[in-house]
C-alpha cells in the first residue's frame, strides 16, 4: 500500500507490457492474497461460531424450561438441516411449518427467511403455491421459487397425488450459520436430558 488510489496506479501502469513470467508472478501474488484473505475470514467465522456455541449453552439453562422452545428444538431435530451450516427446515404439513415459522419469529426475531416449494411434476403448481402463500406471507417469508420433480420413491409406486401441495423448504438468510450452530448445540444439549 503506497497511500495512492488504485485508480491512479492503474492509470500510471496502463501502458506497461508484461511478459508471461511477469503475468504469472502477478497471478501468483493475487492468488496468495486471495488464499490468505480466505483463511483469515475462515478463522474469524470459526471464532464467531465458537462464541455463538458458548452463548447457546448459556441460553439453554433458561430456555430449556420453555415448552415452546423445546418444541422448536424437537421439530428441528426431526426435520431440520443438520449437515449443512444453514438453518433450514422442510415439511409438507402446513401445521408443522406454521409451528416452525412461529418459533423462528419468536426466538430468532425478524431474520430473513426464504422458501422454495417442491412439487411433483403432475401436481398443479398454482394450487400448491396458493396453499402455502398465506402462511408464508403471515410470517414474512419470501417464496424464492417452485421446483418440479418426478418422484423415484418406492420405484414410482406411490400415488402422484400423495403430496398435492408439495414440500416447502425454508431457510434463514443472513446469520444462518450462527443460528444453525446454536441449534446444533441446543440439540446436543437436548440429547443429554
Amino acid at each position: 500500500d503506497f497511500g495512492v488510489a488504485k485508480s491512479s496506479v492503474s492509470a500510471w501502469v496502463l501502458d506497461v507490457v508484461l511478459d508471461s513470467a511477469g503475468i504469472a508472478k502477478l497471478r501468483k501474488h493475487n492468488k496468495l492474497r486471495a488464499v490468505t484473505a480466505g483463511l483469515a475470514h475462515k478463522r474469524i467465522a470459526e471464532a464467531r461460531v465458537a462464541v455463538v456455541v458458548k452463548e447457546a449453552a448459556e441460553e439453554w439453562i433458561k430456555l430449556k424450561q420453555n415448552p415452546f422452545f423445546m418444541l422448536g428444538v424437537g421439530l428441528y431435530m426431526g426435520e431440520g438441516a443438520k449437515r449443512t451450516p444453514v438453518l433450514g427446515f422442510s415439511n409438507s404439513e402446513q401445521g408443522i411449518m406454521r409451528l416452525w415459522l412461529c418459533w423462528c419469529r419468536y426466538f430468532l426475531g425478524d431474520v430473513p427467511i426464504t422458501a422454495r416449494l417442491v412439487v411433483h411434476t403432475n401436481a398443479q403448481k398454482h394450487v400448491a403455491v396458493k396453499y402455502w402463500s398465506d402462511l408464508l406471507h403471515k410470517y414474512s417469508v419470501r417464496l424464492a421459487g417452485v421446483d418440479a420433480y418426478k418422484s423415484s420413491a418406492s420405484g414410482n409406486r406411490l400415488p402422484i397425488n400423495r403430496l398435492p401441495y408439495g414440500t416447502i423448504h425454508v431457510q434463514q438468510g443472513v446469520g444462518s450459520r450462527y443460528n444453525h450452530a446454536k441449534m446444533m448445540e441446543w440439540i446436543r444439549l437436548a440429547k443429554e436430558i
